[in-house]
């Protein structure tokens, strides 16, 4: 990594497995090289504004104490000064962030910042009032604002269903198709003299991380940025070092694209750049004000992304053969072979020492009374599914069903997840459902209380992690991401709610939830509804006494005794996709004697903190159980030994990567890995097509992991076959 500094390219990725000791590396480098002292140019620079700081790592928030705690564990103390730039107190001045040797941030704080920052350039519409940034606002005048706007069809017919509801008096506000209704200010508008809406000028400024130039910048769990055009990329190019590093063991999750983010960081010649046809001129940024190049005043039709001319086009156009392996073959010689480093386990074995791992299947059948409801759901999606089928519209009405996939996994967990949903469910309850619902009613919950509450339309729990589509609908991040990615190829993303085109920003936002003490977050034996979220599936239920467990539950406390008996000081690790599911799981832990903890995604860093030092120091504290919108990543917990997946994911890679929060270096015991699986049900179903994928792409020159998250019309017929 030093040689790496020192060459042309100063950094570059290293993608080394999950696991083997990438923070350390990227520690080492930091104590070799603590603060680059400016010479020459940048010397004189000195009496300028330009503020030199130490090494910026971002992280997502779960790795911000992990990094805390290896420093304080590798560093000699008073080495290495560290500062934790995060949370509504963080430090201002520039001057005294720019004086640590490392500063820790997240994601989240480096996509807000910019966001102000953009918020504060956005310009008013001279028409309405309402503002946007200066591309966006070329678009609203045209098609949306004003007397040359022209609308299109599309806008004409929801034009006129807005004035039928309107007629019909129903309130209804006008979309300009760019984004959600603003809230109405406090006090009147702001005018000139001439009476006309003032257009707020920029008067902020950068934010501090912005305006200091920094020795080094290390990208922990790097593929956060893979999406270009979020504000969390934005944000994270605007950052300005020497040296910058990518760490991530999975740099390619999707698509080829995503590459790009990481060689716009690093600022790879050539393939980071847009360059002109007409003459020399380079840029990072796409930038034509009013159509125009900034630099050679060229037209921006001239002027092309190297990086996808290159590699993109040719991969799509061509996959691997022909072009297409050329530019493979160019991506690896001319990009990656300079400046990616990969190590495995398997690779390295000789100079790592890890204990062995043992994944396996265990499967269990439902009980009759589970199997009937369950039927009765599959039965019902069935149906759905062949209609859809013979009028031709599958693939139309993808969202809904991925709604009614999400549904059949939730009823195999548990038949509370889908009797108890927060939202209206896709299917009607089969009357297997009965028993259970009278047994378990609705509790006393105010019915308007319940409607108020924000669920996702995906998962159809409550919300966590949210984000707003610009249709302005929820979702929780993970849940609209893997609806995403499980599209078919070439289809479009539409919203599962309204249908519209869908967009939405998946940068990790500030995440906050209230404080609780290390008493408060240990799970008491007794029955206690108040540890758990407000929003909770188990305040939908009246009487708690009466609670009826599932077969994966119990296969689960099977599971945890054997491991006890084993291994009286082991430790578990619980997964699911289904934030009620560990909340159901919680339940029944209490009620078994199994102190446990959890990781949710609302929770503040100081709570996350404490929750992690419960469980790894806490002799007592038996289980963890992290949803994968929490904490799938960036996690290092080698105190337990036997990691739980609840229920199988679409991605294969994030089961790996739940498995190696524990498999990494600092590992003494041997791994065993579970995987809960229930035969004659659609989970079955999914294991044999993701192995079916699996086989189908390991033979594939070129692979390309979205290929096995993707579901194609085959795919969903062999899901939903008799």
């Amino acid at each position: 990594m030093v040689g790496q500094e020192q060459s042309s390219y100063k950094g570059g990725i290293l993608a080394d497995e999950m696991g083997m000791g990438k923070t350390i590396q990227a520690i080492s480098l930091m104590l070799e090289n603590v603060r680059e002292k400016p010479s020459g140019k940048a010397a004189k620079a000195r009496n300028s504004s330009t503020v030199y700081g130490g090494t910026l790592v971002v992280c997502p928030l779960v790795a911000v104490m992990q990094w805390k705690s290896e420093i304080e564990r590798f560093v000699e103390p008073g080495h290495l000064s560290v500062y934790i730039h995060h949370g509504a107190k963080r430090l201002d001045s520039v001057e005294k962030i720019a004086s640590y040797d490392i500063v820790l941030t997240t994601y989240s704080i480096i996509e807000s910042e910019i966001r102000k920052t953009l918020g504060w350039s956005k310009v008013a519409c001279k028409y309405c009032g309402r503002k946007y940034l200066p591309d966006k606002l070329v678009s609203h005048y045209k098609y949306f604002c004003g007397p040359d706007a022209r609308k299109t069809a599309l806008q004409d017919k929801q034009q006129r269903k807005k004035t039928k509801k309107k007629a019909a008096g129903e309130s209804s506000e006008e979309d300009d198709g760019l984004k959600k209704p603003v809230r109405k200010p406090k006090g009147p508008a702001k005018k000139n003299d001439d009476g006309k809406k003032a257009t707020l000028q920029k008067t902020k400024g950068k934010s501090p991380l912005h305006q200091i130039q920094w020795t080094r910048i290390v990208l922990d769990e790097a593929h956060y940025i893979k999406d270009r055009n979020c504000n969390t990329a934005r944000g994270v190019f605007e950052l300005k070092s020497k040296y910058k590093w990518c760490l991530s063991g999975t740099p390619l999750q999707n698509r080829i694209g995503e590459l790009f983010s990481l060689v716009r960081f690093l600022q790879v010649k050539k393939f980071a750049y847009y360059h002109c046809n007409t003459c020399d001129c380079q840029m990072l940024d796409y930038n034509f004000p009013d159509k125009k190049c900034a630099k050679c005043t060229h037209s921006a039709i001239q002027h092309y992304s190297y990086f996808n001319k290159k590699v993109v086009i040719p991969i799509q156009a061509y996959g691997y053969v022909g072009e297409g392996k050329l530019a493979m073959q160019r991506l690896q010689n001319d990009v990656l072979q300079h400046i990616l480093l990969r190590r495995t386990k398997e690779g390295r074995a000789d100079d790592i020492s890890l204990p062995p791992k043992l994944v396996r299947i265990r499967k269990d059948r439902l009980d009759e009374r589970e199997n009937d409801f369950y039927e009765a759901i599959y039965t019902q999606s069935q149906a759905q599914f062949n209609t859809y089928v013979s009028s031709g519209t599958l693939l139309n009405n993808y969202a809904h069903i991925f709604d009614l996939l999400i549904r059949l996994r939730q009823a195999v967990d548990h038949p509370y997840l889908v009797i108890y949903s927060k939202t209206n469910p896709a299917l009607q309850l089969p009357s297997s459902a009965a028993p259970l619902v009278e047994e378990q009613p609705f509790g006393a919950t105010d019915a308007a209380c319940i409607e108020d509450e924000r669920s996702c339309t995906i998962c159809h729990e409550y919300m966590e992690d949210s984000v707003v589509a610009k249709c302005g609908h929820e979702f929780c991040r993970e849940c609209v991401r893997e609806y995403i990615e499980s599209l078919p190829a070439g289809g479009e993303a539409t919203c599962p709610t309204c249908s519209k085109p869908l967009t939405v920003d998946l940068s990790p936002p500030v995440e906050e939830v209230k404080a609780l003490s290390i008493e408060e977050i240990r799970s008491p034996k007794a029955v206690n509804l108040s540890s758990f979220h407000r929003n909770s599936i188990l305040h939908r239920i009246s009487d708690v006494h009466a609670f009826q467990s599932s077969t994966k539950i119990e296969a689960l406390m099977q599971e945890l005794e054997l491991m006890r008996a084993r291994d009286p000081s082991g430790k578990a690790i619980i997964f699911s996709q289904f934030v009620n599911m560990l909340d159901i799981i919680q339940h029944r832990l209490q009620l078994g004697g199994v102190n446990c903890v959890k990781l949710s995604g609302n929770m503040r860093i100081s709570v996350r903190d404490r929750t992690i030092k419960a469980f790894r120091d806490d002799p007592t504290v038996t289980a963890f159980l992290i949803s994968l919108k929490a904490g799938g990543v960036a996690l290092n917990l080698t105190v337990a030994s036997h990691i739980f997946l609840m229920d199988p994911w679409w991605n294969p890679a994030a089961e790996n990567q739940a498995i190696d929060r524990t498999h990494r270096l600092g590992q003494f015991k041997p791994i065993q890995a579970t995987r809960f699986i229930i035969a004659g049900t659609v989970e079955e179903r999914i294991l044999k097509l993701q192995e079916k994928k699996r086989l189908i792409f390991e033979g594939t020159v070129g692979a390309n992991v979205s290929a096995i998250c993707r579901l194609t019309e085959e795919d969903l017929r062999f899901l939903f076959a008799t």
